[in-house]
């Protein structure tokens, strides 16, 4: 049964257009990720440096393989540099 995994990003203002761009590749390039189904990404209207990911992956275990691979090679660190904060991730499944 494949999983929704939500990501809730706050981008700090100065790097609001280089992340919604890094983005922007994340979107064309996971489909292509063992496991990746499908992705969305979302800013909000009223904060525009509030920014989701919606992501459906098969299993749970394909995306923390996923997630351990960018940590591996640093793009993990890319990412938080253009961060206020940590984000904040969900799994859902049908219920």
């Amino acid at each position: 049964m494949s999983i929704l995994l939500t990501i809730a990003f706050e981008a700090k203002p100065d790097k609001l257009t280089a992340f919604l761009e890094l983005l922007a590749t994340v979107k064309a390039e996971l489909p292509g990720t063992a496991g990746c189904e499908d992705i969305r990404i979302l800013q909000n209207i009223d904060e525009p440096t509030s920014v989701s990911l919606i992501e459906t992956w098969g299993s749970r275990v394909e995306y923390q393989a996923h997630v351990e691979a960018i940590v591996a090679n640093g793009g993990w660190d890319h990412v938080m540099s253009h961060l206020a904060s940590p984000p904040v991730s969900f799994y859902f499944q049908e219920a």
